[in-house]
Parts: structure tokens; C-alpha cells; sequence
């Protein structure tokens, strides 16, 4: 019982080390981040907020923010400071430091759908990158957690090309 146990443990604290090589060494910390900003935008209960507008994505600290009409954009504007030290105050960090309003889809029903779509579908990862992903997770005998930390690694290597 206890040799399962340890490799149990030995296995948990090698994905512990993958994830946190991976997080820090590809620079997803502040990724995610991001993405926890546009969440939390999405979430503020202030019902012009909630009912005309969606944050998309972030892009050199700088929270891009679709909305109905001109008209939001511009009620919007004034409060955008009150925003970004409300998403900065949740994140303990400052993370955005201003928002840009343009008009644009709003539906949030969109969102799962834009979710599950692959935007780096078309992007190959060489035969190199492979093998290296392969090695880094060789000690991962979890056939599910290896897949899934395969697919982490592929997307952080296809996102990072798609940068350049």
C-alpha cells in the first residue's frame, strides 16, 4: 500500500512540477490573469454593464470592451477608472490600466461557443516540440492528466508561434 501511495505522491509532485515550469517559463501567469480580468468584467453587477457590454480579450494592459451603441461607450467612459480599480482591487494586481470601448456584439451567449473554438487549429507543431513535450511529461504514467498536460503544453507552444 504505501509503494502506491508513493508513487501516487511522486507522480502528483512531478504534474506540480510541469505545471509550475509551465505557468512561469512560458510567462502564463499573467495569461490568466488577463483572462480573470475579462471575467470579472463580465461579472460586475452593474446592469449597463451586464445588459450592453462584454469584454474580450486584453492586449497591452488595455481591456477591449465591445458595447450597443455609442451612446454606452461614452456613459462608460467615466466610470472607467472606477472599473479598472475594481478588477485590479479582486486581482491584487494591476493588470489593467485602461479600457477601450467599441461598439460590437455584446451577446454573452456567444461566449461558449467562442470558448470551445480552437483558434490555433491551424497552427503544426514540429516534430522537435513534440519529442520535447514527450520528455517532459514521460514520467506522468496518468494516461487522462498526461493527455491533458499534452494539450497544454501543444496550445502554450501554437499560441507562442502564433505571437511571432
Amino acid at each position: 500500500m504505501k509503494d502506491t501511495n508513493s508513487m501516487h505522491s511522486r507522480e502528483i509532485e512531478k504534474i506540480n512540477q510541469v505545471l509550475f515550469e509551465f505557468i512561469h517559463k512560458e510567462n502564463w501567469q499573467n495569461k490568466l490573469l488577463e483572462t480573470k480580468a475579462i471575467f470579472i468584467y463580465n461579472t460586475i453587477s452593474d446592469d449597463t454593464i451586464q445588459k450592453h457590454t462584454k469584454a474580450i480579450y486584453i492586449n497591452n494592459n488595455e481591456l477591449m470592451v465591445n458595447v450597443e451603441s455609442p451612446i454606452y461607450a461614452n456613459q462608460l467612459s467615466f466610470k472607467s477608472q472606477e472599473i479598472i480599480s475594481s478588477i485590479n482591487r479582486k486581482l491584487k494586481k494591476k493588470i489593467v490600466t485602461k479600457i477601450k470601448f467599441n461598439v460590437g456584439d455584446t451577446n454573452r451567449e456567444n461566449n461558449i461557443k467562442d470558448f470551445y473554438a480552437d483558434p490555433l487549429e491551424g497552427i503544426k507543431l514540429s516534430e522537435e516540440e513534440k519529442s520535447k513535450i514527450h520528455g517532459i511529461l514521460s514520467d506522468i504514467e496518468d494516461k487522462e492528466i498526461k493527455n491533458h498536460l499534452n494539450h497544454l503544453y501543444s496550445s502554450a507552444l501554437k499560441y507562442n508561434k502564433q505571437e511571432r
